[in-house]
């Protein structure tokens, strides 16, 4: 494991964090939450950098959240009426981290 990057609170924009993202090509960008909200200043971050996970550990609980934005994708195949509306029903059900 190596630190490619470091931000500092308070003084890192979301611009900032994005460009310091794209210099640095990080796998995981690991940062404190003051509450159980990912800042915003995440958002473009997860969006840009395919692949990313955020690890976010709220300082109040020490409880690890993982944030991740991954293309995903399934072939159904030939299907019916109610077959796509299964399918919609899944996709719509909340994931589960193992």
């Amino acid at each position: 494991m190596v630190v490619v990057g470091r931000a500092v609170e308070g003084a890192s924009s979301p611009d900032a964090l994005l460009e310091l993202a794209r210099t640095s090509a990080p796998d995981v960008v690991v940062l404190g939450l003051p509450e159980t909200k990912l800042s915003a200043h995440c958002l473009p971050l997860l969006a840009e950098q395919r692949g990313l996970s955020v690890l976010a550990l709220e300082a109040s609980r020490g409880i690890a959240h993982v944030y991740q934005l991954r293309p995903h994708h399934i072939e159904l195949g030939a299907v019916s009426p109610d077959d796509m509306a299964t399918a919609i029903r899944r996709a719509a059900r909340p994931m589960r981290l193992i």
